[in-house]
């Protein structure tokens, strides 16, 4: 989803956050996951009398004590929250302040009424959208897995307990600061909760598979994993086979074929057999980054270039969308975040677009006999498959 997609219409922002954490890394259906992870959470009942009162009760550093409020009031505050309309607000600066105070004004409303009604029905579902807020929009995963853990050590509703697993799991697959095998631990645990959410579960599962492995076997896996927990319906036109990034898998071993005019001004480049290759293929206008954030894929590859360099891989990056994408110039973004490697604007010859897997950049590893090996959306994984040490 580039930020133009994101812009489009005025939504509810509780809507907003549940798209945007189905759409974290899985692709497809996003409409279905949507509508039935908010559902589930929604339609939660009144803890019954065996389920005990959370203690959660140490406070966010921003967000100070009030009296309180009943759920009513806080709830009615909370839906009412609203994303600013795309035609209203063409500002990039401006639309992104205003969809910051909303995100910050829902995530206080949420932890009051954890607080103050830890065992309310309302509860889980205003801490998921919190949760999925810090996750996605604002990057913080550090705080998601120190609130999540601390409701986790409490006692606390069932429901609660489970939305708590599944945003652990959230925040953590993409924070390389935890370990793989903590992180699958968490993933196990967020996939087995009860009561089950198929939606968010088989979510969790397709990121893990597109963020934390490069290895085609396991990556199938995962997917067809979270594809048997989803109803007929979710799979829509698609098939079983060719869910997702199954379809990029599918057509792994399959021969490069890329031409283009280095956008950068460095000439034309064609790959050339005998040393492998490793494509970023990009997306400037990526919705989780505003225009003046780093891009982390970009600082990943330059972290890596003297390593790559040695091993003797080729470094190219490809603009998925053309010159503008997502209302970003994808040049001057290329330029402003570091792109030193040959680049590439919709060129002419390439059939990258097999490989393509959603809104999101992501990364092909080509052998030196010009065969595409394997996919990742970080760069990390693809390198560790392919056995080049870029720490």
């Amino acid at each position: 989803m580039d930020r133009a997609t994101a812009r489009r219409g005025r939504l509810p922002l509780s809507l907003t956050a549940a798209a945007v954490f189905v759409a974290g890394g899985a692709t497809g259906a996003l409409a279905w996951r949507c509508s039935a992870s908010t559902r589930a959470v929604q339609d939660e009942h009144p803890a019954g009398p065996h389920e005990t009162t959370s203690t959660v009760s140490a406070q966010r550093p921003d967000e100070s004590s009030r009296s309180v409020r009943s759920t009513a009031e806080i709830v009615r505050e909370f839906d009412g929250v609203h994303t600013p309309g795309f035609g209203l607000h063409p500002d990039e600066a401006e639309f992104d302040r205003l969809v910051k105070d909303a995100e910050e004004h829902q995530n206080r409303l949420a932890w009051e009424l954890l607080e103050a009604h830890p065992r309310d029905h309302e509860t889980p579902r205003l801490v998921f959208i919190r949760w999925s807020n810090l996750v996605n929009g604002m990057h913080r995963y550090d705080q998601v897995l120190e609130e999540t853990n601390q409701v986790l050590s409490a006692p606390a509703t069932r429901r609660l307990i489970a939305v708590a697993k599944r945003s652990r799991a959230q925040a953590a697959i993409p924070d390389f600061a935890i370990d793989d095998a903590r992180a699958k631990e968490w993933l196990e645990a967020a996939v087995t909760a009860d009561p089950v959410d198929v939606a968010i579960a088989g979510h969790v599962l397709e990121k893990f598979a597109e963020l934390r492995t490069a290895d085609p076997e396991v990556q199938r896996t995962l997917v067809k994993r979270a594809v048997a927990m989803y109803p007929p319906k979710a799979l829509g036109e698609r098939t079983a086979e060719n869910w997702g990034i199954l379809s990029v898998l599918n057509r792994l071993g399959t021969p490069l074929d890329l031409e283009f005019e280095d956008a950068l001004g460095r000439g034309p480049w064609r790959f050339e057999p005998g040393h492998p290759l490793v494509v970023h293929i990009w997306c400037a206008g990526r919705w989780d980054l505003k225009t003046t954030e780093h891009d982390p894929d970009v600082d990943d590859i330059s972290r890596a270039l003297p390593v790559l360099a040695d091993a003797g891989v080729q470094v190219v990056a490809v603009e998925r969308f053309g010159r503008e994408s997502g209302r970003i110039d994808a040049l001057e973004a290329a330029r402003a975040r570091g792109i030193t490697w040959p680049y590439a604007i919709e060129p002419p010859r390439s059939n990258l677009e097999q490989f393509q897997a959603g809104g999101y950049s992501s990364f092909l590893w080509v052998d030196a006999d010009g065969r595409v090996g394997a996919w990742c959306r970080r760069l990390g994984p693809l390198l560790e498959r392919a056995g080049v040490n870029s720490r």
